[in-house]
Formats: C-alpha cells, structure tokens, sequence
C-alpha cells in the first residue's frame, strides 16, 4: 500500500548494523510501509499509510539510542474563536506527515508545530491549516517565541497610536497657551486679543482646544 513519503534526520547510525537496526525500528510501527536508512547521509526515508507513524518512528529510534533531529515552526493564526477551532487546528497540523507535535495557542493566535528536520516547511503547514478555514501564515521570526512576536507587534502598534496622540495634543494645546499665555510672553498680544476676538471669546476657544 503507498503511501506518504517522509524523510527524517537521524543521529547516531555508525555503521551498517546501525542501519539495519533503525530500520527495523521503523518497521516494527504500525503504519510504516517501507524504510531506508542512508548511513552516509545521516537520514531515514519512510513511506508511511499514515502520518501518526511518524512521531511512533521517532519515539522508537530516540529511546533505542538513534534520536531525530527536530525543529519548531511558528505559524500566526486567524479566524480561532474557541477550543473547537484550536481542536481542528491542531489536528490538521498533525495529519501533515513530517508532523511531530502541534500546540496551539487561542489567545495569541499562534501555533507551534515541532516536525522533523527538513521534513515539511512552514508554508505546507499554513495550507494544511488554511484548508481547514483558519487562514496562516509563517511567524516573521521563527527565532522568536509566538507570544514575544505579538507582545512586540502590540506594542509598536500602541506606540505609534501615542506619538499620534501626542502630536495632535500638542496641536491642540498650543493655541491655548498662546492664548492664556500671550500677553506675559509676547509684548501688544493682550491688545491683539482685545481688538479681535476680545476676553469672552478668548476663553470660549480655550475651553473648546481643552476639551
């Protein structure tokens, strides 16, 4: 029966006895329709009824002394609005074969996939999920945490929308010092103010500026 094809990274094989045995490993899972492990390159080519044997294949290996290297992908989720949407989610990202482990988190529309090196890229992963409803795409920075990413996007966002304030605050408020100001600062402003909008108006306008 065909089936997925999945390559995995394997530390630890040494010598053809080596090869044998991870082999062997990986046939003893349940799911697992051919393996072919390369001693020169380091890797195990699986052919797979199911994406479940994958992580079973690195469970094995790892406790037999061969473990798989790994890597964790971060993807930004939209559209999740309960612990259903981050059930399908999660279950989406693990039917991709290469797929180890998949957390998703609700509050920061983020998930964490942990997939066997090189098996599968970050884009695959954001298909699967936007195949599900749930548009995704890759974390700018996969170096960076999901949560430190938003935090950060967060509060630049919230600094910009300061400065904004700040700026026409400033607009607003400087008429109003002018006005309240003037005649200590400037010599004939009190004058000015008399001859045109006159006292009453002065403080209309300043109260207007102020609220």
């Amino acid at each position: 029966m065909a089936g997925e094809r999945v390559v995995l990274q394997v530390d630890g094989m040494s010598c053809a006895s080596c090869v044998k045995r991870v082999e062997r490993l990986a046939l003893s899972v349940e799911g697992v329709v051919a393996a072919a492990a390369n001693l020169a390159t380091g890797s195990l080519s699986l052919e797979v009824a199911t994406p479940a044997a994958v992580p079973q294949v690195v469970a094995a290996l790892g406790k037999a002394g061969y473990p798989v290297r790994t890597q964790d992908l971060r993807l930004e989720v939209e559209g999740m609005s309960c612990a259903s949407c981050v059930g399908r989610v999660e279950r989406a990202l693990k039917a991709v074969p290469g797929v180890l482990d998949a957390v998703v988190n609700l509050a920061a529309g983020t998930a964490t996939v942990t997939v066997a090196a090189g098996a599968v890229g970050p884009e695959a992963l954001a298909e699967a999920v936007a195949a599900q409803g749930y548009p995704a795409r890759p974390s700018v920075d996969q170096d960076q945490s999901p949560v430190e990413d938003r935090v950060a996007r967060v509060q630049a966002d919230e600094a910009r929308a300061m400065g904004r304030r700040t700026l026409l605050a400033a607009a607003l408020a400087a008429p109003v010092v002018l006005l309240s100001m003037g005649a200590h600062l400037v010599p004939g402003m009190a004058a000015l103010i008399d001859r045109t909008i006159g006292a009453t108006g002065s403080a209309l306008v300043q109260m207007a500026l102020t609220a």
